[in-house]
């Protein structure tokens, strides 16, 4: 997880700057992202078929083959190319779908049974949010000290690595073999239907915080690296903060 959640972190916050410098507008950018989001609703529907037809690794593998495909894809995006620019788009669909819904599944089956399943789930978020706060600091120097293609192979070969701990994973099951929610039982709780506006109103926030800032600092300073430099203080700031907040002691954390 942390290897694939860095390698895609490396680029994430620049997907956005990079469509632009290869000299799509802002509202081709937007238009990229829309499809993107229009691709990825409804293979959601097929990823959930497809983890209980061939099992939750296989498709963890498939989506960061995904990953890879849109890397390559990215790599070669040439001006005013819209089939490139949509299969782009599907790519990064296709590899959210299939990644993310799997991986969630197969870390539940393989801690359920465990008597520390909060644990690991606290372990997981702390990797997660580990390689992603490090990784856009690394991928800012990387754009800094070389270009963006440079950046783009890195996260290529890290993709390729977090492959490897998938072969020695067979022991545990990842095939749903209870019957599937149907949406009317899915959707029947009114806490659920809260809960699930509240995340949708925090992709918002989210969506704003990772496109549109970053195209808001490039279009004001005009330079892929005041972009760059934008999370590696961000991170400095996060580690100096989050070291100053462990050394606080209990009693004064009031």
């Amino acid at each position: 997880v942390w290897f694939h959640v860095f390698a895609r972190s490396l680029v994430a916050v620049f997907i956005p700057i990079l469509l632009l410098q290869i000299d799509y507008s802002i509202g081709e950018v937007m238009i990229y992202y829309f499809l993107y989001h229009l691709f990825d609703v409804p293979l959601n529907f097929f990823a959930r078929w497809l983890v209980r037809k061939i099992g939750a690794r296989m498709v963890i593998a498939l989506g960061i083959i995904a990953s890879i495909g849109f890397f390559l894809v990215l790599f070669n995006l040439v001006p005013n190319s819209w089939p490139l620019l949509i299969t782009l788009a599907f790519f990064a669909a296709f590899y959210d779908v299939l990644y993310w819904v799997a991986h969630i599944y197969f870390f539940m089956e393989s801690s359920k049974k465990r008597e520390n399943a909060s644990k690991d789930t606290s372990i997981l978020y702390m990797v997660r949010r580990i390689g992603g706060m490090l990784a856009p600091a690394v991928g800012g120097l990387i754009l800094i000290f070389f270009n963006q293609k440079a950046l783009i192979v890195v996260s290529i070969i890290l993709l390729f690595v977090s492959l490897l701990p998938l072969l020695k994973m067979k022991k545990t099951k990842d095939k749903p073999t209870n019957k599937q929610m149907s949406f009317r039982r899915f959707f029947r709780h009114k806490e659920d239907l809260r809960n699930y506006l509240v995340m949708g109103l925090f992709s918002i926030h989210r969506g704003a915080e990772n496109i549109i800032f970053p195209l808001f600092i490039y279009l004001i300073f005009e330079t892929i690296e005041s972009v760059a430099l934008v999370p590696i203080i961000v991170s400095l700031t996060a580690i100096v903060f989050s070291f100053f907040a462990g050394r606080i002691k209990r009693d004064d954390r009031t």
